[in-house]
């Protein structure tokens, strides 16, 4: 399976706080972006 896609389902439910968050902050969500393909790809 692919772990980003794992922490992604993760995050999303457990943490609507943090969702509202990414929302309101495009650069924050950019840089989570930008950590889970590095994260997804060195498996």
């Amino acid at each position: 399976t692919n772990m980003a896609a794992v922490a992604q389902n993760v995050l999303l439910e457990g943490c609507p706080v943090f969702v509202r968050r990414l929302k309101s902050s495009p650069k924050l969500a950019e840089q989570l972006k930008k950590l889970m393909q590095n994260w997804g790809s060195e498996e």
